[in-house]
This record gives C-alpha cells, structure tokens and sequence, in this order.
C-alpha cells in the first residue's frame, strides 16, 4: 500500500493538475474540431471522420509503446 503522506508530495500535486489539463485539451479537441469542420467548414460527417483518422490511428498504435 502506499502511505497516505505520498500524497502530500506538492510534485504529485503538479504532476496530476498538468496531467488533467493535457487529457481536458486533448477530449476538447476531439469534441471541437469535428463541429468546427462541419459547421464553419460546411464538410459531411463522413469526411470529418477521414481528416480524424490518421490521429486516432496513431493513437492506437503508439499508445502500447508508450504505456510500456
């Protein structure tokens, strides 16, 4: 178990406050550039989805590596 004083660290503190803001942009930017491009770029869904793609397949692939 960990001690209950780990999470007084003021590192930890920072380490999680930075890792919510960088997560928070990350789920905003997937949920605003879909809605930016068919509303103002008057696209389809369907090619809102192909200019999505190559990120979400990068995430998929790089995320193992660095996970592990």
């Amino acid at each position: 178990m960990i001690p209950p004083s780990f999470f007084r660290a003021r590192g930890l503190w920072y380490a999680n406050g930075l890792t919510v803001c960088i997560y928070a942009g990350f789920h905003l930017m997937f949920f605003m550039t879909p809605l930016y491009l068919q509303h103002t770029g008057h696209r389809s869904a369907g090619v809102t989805a192909l200019v999505l793609l190559p990120v979400e397949v990068l995430l998929l692939l790089l995320s193992p590596l660095m996970g592990g």
